[in-house]
């Protein structure tokens, strides 16, 4: 049988009768409406891995419920159409929704926001969004899903009750509420992500206009963006946060461990990141409820915004009480561990090399330091020359000796021959002992064969 023959019977056929339907595999399907008439007294479709239910015609929903419909439960299906819900029940589990196209990226294009708006009432007028929910004794339940790259939003709620919890709606646009826009009804939303999300007008992640809308334990709201109200717009109705919020972050709660909202904007993510210099690693209440988070961030590590897990302080770099970001080591100090507190822990830089930004690094050849805490090299003076790298002196050129900086044949410039390149050796040789040379004059002849 059929995913849509199994529907028929779902119709007409269960003679009052649970009927559950496991799916496998990709199944195109024409539009279903399950309304009163509907023989089944409930329906479970319950997907294998790779399960996928694609609506023929994206311009409709895949699935209308109306009054009087069977209760449905959709588990570990992804959906490629659209779901409308009005006065009815439905119950979402582990669903993926994603739209048919790849319309989504071509509004991500769209540099300027106009041609992004004109794009968006093109593609968004033969679209519905994602999870329409209408009526007013409609009862949804979505859990573990997802809700990815819609053109026309991912959810809206104008009547009903809608209980959202552990699922994440991310890069879905609208002109308002690109995750979710809510006129009416009651939303509950508890451990969510939205995140990406786009709004052409106003509020990028949640628009609310009417209805309750409760966010709670750990909801996030991160990276949405949109001209006004790049987290949240709301303008009427009611919009609660209750505790905890996801660590590393805070709201400012002067009693209890919920936040009723005033009509407003948000346009930071939501709720608060804590500040860099601090960390916020627990839940409770007066760890959350304000600026302050748990505690500074711990000497030897660096904390920037919303941290959680404090970040070690790595080699040549060392980290106070509150670090938001580490500290190198001074010029002319180093360092080979991690974890340092303070300057004096890093150490002085050994005689032969030159510290800058926390780092040692051996003079090279031609140059020297001969003390400890240097910064920088200094190079061989005339009449000395330091054939090795790591040199705390030079050594002077004796009677016959001479030296000059090198040039290979392969680093002369083009169309340069080998023998006019030992020609000007031979020059370069005679010319004395000069200031940076790090091969004397004898070792260049024994090398190439020179005569003197």
């Amino acid at each position: 049988m059929s995913l849509e023959q199994a529907f028929e019977y779902i119709q007409s056929g269960a003679d009052h009768k649970p009927v559950n339907i496991r799916v496998t595999g990709a199944h195109t399907l024409p539009p279903i409406t399950l309304t009163a008439d509907t023989s089944a007294s409930e329906v479970w479709l319950d997907g294998d891995e790779g399960a996928v239910i694609i609506a023929n015609t994206p311009t409709e929903p895949l699935l209308t419920l109306t009054a009087g419909a069977p209760r449905v439960h959709l588990a570990g299906i992804k959906l490629l159409g659209a779901v409308l819900v009005n006065n009815a029940r439905l119950e979402l589990i582990n669903v993926t929704s994603a739209p048919q196209s790849t319309d989504r990226r071509r509004l991500g294009k769209a540099s300027r926001r106009n041609a992004r708006k004109a794009l968006y009432r093109q593609l968004s007028s033969s679209s519905p969004p994602a999870l329409l929910i209408t009526g007013g004794s409609s009862e949804v339940v979505v859990s573990g899903s997802t809700f990815e790259d819609h053109s026309a939003g991912a959810i809206v709620l104008a009547h009903g009750h809608l209980v959202l919890t552990d699922s994440v709606m991310q890069r879905n646009l609208a002109v308002n509420g690109g995750a979710m826009r809510v006129s009416g009804g009651h939303a509950e939303v508890s451990d969510c992500r939205l995140e990406k999300n786009d709004a052409i007008e106003s509020g990028g992640a949640l628009h609310i206009d009417g209805g309750e809308v409760e966010l709670s334990n750990r909801t996030v709201l991160l990276q949405n963006s949109a001209p006004s109200g790049k987290a949240i717009d709301f303008t009427n109705g009611s919009l609660s946060y209750s505790l905890p919020v996801p660590i590393g972050r805070w709201l400012l709660i002067t009693t209890g461990t919920t936040l009723a909202l005033e009509p407003s904007e948000q346009n930071s993510d939501y709720p608060f990141a804590c500040s860099p210099g601090l960390v916020g690693d627990s839940f409770k209440t007066d760890e959350q409820n304000g600026p302050w988070c748990s505690r500074a961030c711990d000497a030897g590590y660096h904390c920037p915004s919303a941290t959680s897990v404090p970040l070690p302080c790595g080699k040549g770099t060392y980290c106070e009480q509150g670090s938001s970001a580490p500290t190198a080591c001074e010029d002319g100090t180093w360092s080979n561990t991690t974890l340092l507190t303070r300057q004096e822990d890093c150490m002085e830089c050994p005689a032969g090399q030159a510290c800058s930004a926390g780092e040692a690094v051996d003079c090279a050849a031609g140059s020297f330091t001969n003390e400890m805490g240097q910064s920088e090299c200094t190079p061989c003076a005339s009449g000395s020359f330091q054939s090795d790298s790591g040199q705390t002196a030079c050594v002077e050129c004796t009677a016959g000796e001479t030296q000059a900086p090198l040039r290979f044949p392969a680093d002369s410039a083009p169309g340069v021959s080998t023998r006019a390149f030992f020609h000007l050796l031979r020059f370069l040789l005679r010319r004395g002992c000069r200031q940076n040379n790090a091969v004397p004059r004898r070792e260049l002849q024994w090398h190439f064969g020179l005569g003197g």
